[in-house]
């Protein structure tokens, strides 16, 4: 979330004011009750900036009928 002293080049990523994101999934996998996808995500910023990283999920569904995200990760691109 940023703003702790052991990890200083953190801004907290998560927390700017983006003003819209698009997710590009280039794979979906679908097993029984999991799936994952693997993809890009493109930020915009206030300033019509945008970032896109790369993310990977994992989700299951619980016997309830819910989803619960098992994994998650988030990397900007190499050479970025």
């Amino acid at each position: 979330m940023g703003g702790d002293p052991a990890f200083p080049n953190d801004k907290g990523f998560a927390i700017k004011p983006w003003r819209s994101c698009e997710v590009t999934n280039q794979v979906i996998q679908l097993n029984g009750s999991y799936a994952n996808t693997m993809g890009n995500v493109s930020f915009t910023d206030a300033a019509g900036k945008t970032t896109t990283v790369d993310k990977t999920w994992a989700f299951m569904k619980e016997p309830d009928g819910s989803i619960r995200i098992v994994l998650h990760h988030s990397s900007l691109p190499f050479g970025s």
